[in-house]
């Protein structure tokens, strides 16, 4: 289907298109995939109905960065816009990443309430190249150094 399908999108929202979307395989989808929940337990919330994610950073580089880890899919814009009232970015992901992560098991609304911690069977269905792929990911989006103590 690669080179065939040309845009992946919900016609009820208008926003969040994959554009050329890839067909990853084997080790580089779980690779992508651990990267895509990081980005979302981190920064996202995945809204009800699976009508998509939202993203917020503060930080424009790290959306340029989230922006071409997502290219992994296909040419995923995130096209972010400023809030000035909360300082910060905000931009749209597809509802097809939201379905995705619902099936992997996150819960909707309130990352840090809602998924305190991952399912076991999200774990058990990666390599160790993807678990570690996740844990590369979640250290620069949330880690915590002080000496001797880290946390994420």
């Amino acid at each position: 289907m690669e080179g065939r399908v040309f845009t992946v999108a919900s016609n009820s929202i208008g926003t969040g298109r994959i554009e050329n979307p890839k067909f990853l395989e084997g080790v580089d989808s779980e690779i992508a995939l651990a990267r895509l929940v990081v980005t979302i337990l981190c920064d996202g919330n995945i809204q009800e109905n699976k009508k998509g994610i939202d993203y917020y950073e503060s930080n424009i580089e790290r959306i340029v960065k989230i922006e071409l880890g997502l290219q992994e899919f296909g040419y995923v814009p995130l096209n972010p816009i400023w809030n000035e009232k909360q300082r910060l970015y905000s931009s749209y992901l597809s509802n097809v990443f939201n379905i995705i992560v619902q099936y992997l098991g996150l819960e909707v609304d309130d990352k840090t309430i809602q998924n305190p911690e991952l399912r076991t069977e999200f774990a058990e269905g990666f390599s160790w190249t993807a678990l570690c792929a996740f844990i590369e990911d979640t250290i620069p989006e949330d880690g915590h150094f002080k000496p001797w103590r880290s946390s994420c």
